[in-house]
């Protein structure tokens, strides 16, 4: 175990378990959305403290290979997606887009900017420099689980469930990579897919109080 290891997991747990129960069960929680830049700005600080810390993963080219991979495959889930819900649910298909064309175009600027760059930090570049070192194996499947825990404020297992499943799909890309935009693009492609399809219910209720 590496030296310091103790103190390391205790914050690690502070911020990753006890930081999403606080904001879901505290007294005066603040809006998810001022505690995720809450979490940007200690990210960042924390990040660019460190001399060891790789500061071109923040702004890394995207590998066109991989941009394409990540690509190919958002299109064939969005597609078996849109299928699904055709099957099960035709009514409330891309209601959003249908219904409030005005808030869905905010929300498909606003959702990457407010919510995709902070949590990218936070749980992938803060969490695997920082914490890779005493995160147990699988990595990705821990930051991935961490991930979906982060989201327990919005209070249903369907956003715990899709959040746990994609932020797996998220840390992959990033360890395999080392590109902080690449993950942030493929977090916004789906978290932008699942607004628009009908799933915003789920993914944002509860994050503005």
């Amino acid at each position: 175990m590496p030296p310091g290891a103790p103190l390391r997991l205790l914050e690690a747990l502070l911020l990753y378990v006890g930081g999403p129960v606080l904001l879901t069960f505290g007294l005066h929680p603040p809006p998810v959305l001022a505690a995720l830049w809450l979490a940007l700005a200690l990210s960042l600080v924390l990040l660019l403290r460190d001399p060891r810390f790789d500061r071109g993963s923040l702004l890394r080219p995207m590998p066109r290979p991989e941009l394409a991979r990540v690509l190919l495959r958002f299109v064939v889930i969005a597609a078996a997606a849109t299928l699904a819900g055709a099957l099960a649910a035709p009514e409330r298909l891309f209601g959003f887009v249908r219904e409030r064309p005005g808030i869905w175009a905010l929300v498909m600027v606003g959702y990457p900017i407010f919510s995709v760059v902070p949590q990218g930090l936070l749980y992938r570049a803060l969490l695997f420099h920082r914490y890779g070192a005493i995160l147990p194996a699988p990595p990705a499947l821990v930051g991935g689980l961490l991930f979906g825990f982060g989201h327990i404020a919005f209070r249903n297992w369907v956003a715990l469930a899709l959040t746990s499943v994609f932020g797996v799909l998220f840390a992959r890309t990033y360890l395999r990579t080392g590109s902080l935009p690449l993950s942030c693009l493929e977090h916004a492609l789906y978290g932008c897919f699942a607004f628009s399809v009908g799933l915003g219910e789920f993914l944002y209720s509860g994050a503005i109080r």
